[in-house]
């Protein structure tokens, strides 16, 4: 499980606008909140948000919530076309990922019949 300020950093990242080892300003780790809160709403809307929106974010979602963070703040942070293209096609990954996640998967419990 990852805490929120991973999850915000990962997208900072993805942005190209921080660097694993480097803190984000005051301002960055706000607007970040804010993506969060609308990518959680987002996916609280659609059933898909099967965590607590405090987090943590379970580890198997912390790159598809990240990359639809980045995905939203894209334009506010100027980045490249590349990087613009990579991150269209991560955030439309991103939902299907998450939505195959959120459902249970049951096995069978028939039980092997001995003849």
């Amino acid at each position: 499980m990852a805490t929120l300020a991973h999850v915000k950093k990962q997208a900072l990242i993805k942005l190209g606008v921080a660097t694993p080892h480097q803190a984000p300003k005051s301002y960055q780790d706000d607007e970040m909140q804010i993506a969060y809160n609308e990518v959680y709403t987002k996916l609280e809307n659609k059933t898909l948000a099967f965590w607590a929106k405090t987090g943590p974010v379970p580890d198997e979602v912390v790159n598809d919530v990240a990359s639809m963070m980045a995905w939203t703040r894209a334009n506010d942070y100027g980045i490249s076309s590349e990087r613009y293209q990579r991150l269209a096609n991560e955030r439309a990954r991103a939902e299907p990922n998450i939505r195959y996640l959120s459902v249970n998967r049951y096995l069978s419990v028939d039980e092997p019949e001995d003849f």
